[in-house]
C-alpha cells in the first residue's frame, strides 16, 4: 500500500527557497556552522547564500557579514546556529529580514 506524502508549506518554504542567510556560520570543523554550509553547498536548488558571523570576515574565500541587517536583500530562510543566549536577539533579526513571516521550527541538539 503507498500512502500519499504530504509536505507542509513550511518545509516546502524551506526546500524553495531562493536566498538563504546563515547565521552562525563557522570555519571552525564540525560545528553546527560548519555543516551548515557544507550541507548549503550540496543542496540541488543552489540558493543564493549568505554567511554571517562578526568573527569572521570570510569563510573559505566567501564573504561573511557581521549581522542579518547587513544581508542586502530580504531573505526567504534564515537557519540560526547561534548560542541560547543570541537565539531570541537573532529570531527578531531574521524577521526584520525576511520575505514571508518567519517560521520556527523546534530543533535538537
Amino acid at each position: 500500500m503507498t500512502v500519499p506524502v504530504q509536505t507542509s508549506s513550511a518545509v516546502t518554504a524551506m526546500l524553495e527557497a531562493r536566498s538563504v542567510a546563515l547565521v552562525g556560520a563557522s570555519a571552525r570543523p564540525g560545528s553546527l556552522g560548519a555543516r551548515m554550509i557544507a550541507e548549503l553547498a550540496r543542496s540541488p536548488s543552489r540558493p543564493r547564500a549568505y554567511l554571517v558571523n562578526p568573527r569572521y570576515a570570510d569563510i573559505g574565500g566567501v564573504p561573511c557579514l557581521p549581522s542579518l541587517a547587513e544581508v542586502p536583500e530580504p531573505v526567504d530562510l534564515a537557519l540560526l546556529a547561534v548560542p541560547d543566549t543570541a537565539l531570541e536577539q537573532q529570531l527578531g533579526a531574521a524577521a526584520r529580514n525576511s520575505s514571508p513571516p518567519p517560521r520556527t521550527t523546534p530543533g535538537t541538539r
